[in-house]
């Protein structure tokens, strides 16, 4: 386990991590290799998306942004793949259902294609990271994810 998480007094049999995500074009690498390396730690990890519908990672991404270049390395692509049957991942709630209580941090990824909008913006994503802030729980932002804060 990273010696950062267990600084935080989390027990990684029991901490569960919560990943808010947007429904689609969200950023592979930024998904998916955290969600590796927490599950290969024993974290519970859920995810979240604006209507509980399953999300997707931006598509070029899988194959590469320009002429099959540029997109997710291969270590990303495998991870993606193992998530995608993962059922938390393939199952989320919804922004509005997060118990901010339940959970020990929430990551925030980013991505850069139009799907990111509507998470950026989203009221009732902000409300609820500015819940985790408040309670002092661990808030990540990858990218893009930052400016969910900034706008909270």
């Amino acid at each position: 386990m990273n010696r950062r998480w267990k600084g935080l007094g989390m027990s990684n049999s029991t901490t569960r991590i919560l990943i808010v995500i947007p429904n689609r074009d969200f950023d592979t690498t930024e998904v998916a290799i955290p969600w590796r390396i927490f599950k290969e730690n024993g974290f519970s990890v859920d995810f979240a998306t604006a209507d509980g519908a399953r999300g997707y990672t931006d598509p070029l991404l899988l194959t590469g942004v320009l002429f099959g270049q540029l997109g997710a390395s291969v270590e990303a692509i495998q991870a993606y793949r193992r998530l995608e049957a993962d059922s938390a991942f393939v199952r989320p709630f919804s922004y509005a259902q997060i118990a901010v209580p339940d959970y020990a941090a929430v990551v925030i990824p980013g991505g850069h294609a139009k799907g990111m909008v509507p998470f950026l913006e989203n009221k009732i994503l902000q409300d609820k990271i500015l819940a985790f802030w408040r309670a002092d729980k661990t808030v990540a932002a990858i990218c893009h994810g930052p400016i969910v804060l900034a706008r909270t």
